[in-house]
């Protein structure tokens, strides 16, 4: 998911910043367009990022800790899209962190069938365009 929305914000001509588990991973995600990528396997990636201040965040991170040091990395008024299925934090929750974000939990596989056609039909026609392009499909053992 982080590639692909990586690909398509790079191609609207947006910085990207990132987090991947391993050096090949990261490698990768840079490909993509990802200008600072970080490690997801600890929390040191909120103090590197911290100073960049991130307007958007897409969050898959749920190991101990790494909410709240991805919510330290937003501006100020930033918005957070949680797209994990466990461990996520609530409305609540993320308020007590961080009350000035704009928090939305989307789970993708819940979405009516017409609004995913709908996002589906989207993204096929940027491909279309030339605004984003398909990845190559890569295998991580």
């Amino acid at each position: 998911m982080g590639g692909a929305a990586a690909g398509l914000l790079t191609a609207l001509g947006l910085s990207v910043s990132g987090t991947a588990g391993s050096a090949t991973k990261r490698s990768h995600a840079r490909s993509l367009g990802g200008s600072k990528v970080f490690n997801s396997r600890s929390t040191e990636f909120s103090s590197d990022a911290v100073a960049d201040s991130q307007e958007f965040l897409l969050n898959s991170l749920t190991s101990p800790g790494m909410i709240a040091a991805s919510l330290s990395t937003l501006s100020p008024h930033g918005s957070f899209a949680e797209i994990a299925k466990r461990d996520v934090f609530s409305k609540e929750r993320v308020a007590q962190e961080r009350a000035d974000v704009c928090y939305k939990f989307v789970a993708l596989d819940m979405l009516p069938v017409p609004v995913v056609s709908a996002l589906l039909d989207k993204v096929s026609r940027l491909v279309s365009a030339g605004f984003a392009r398909p990845h190559a499909t890569l295998s991580h053992h």
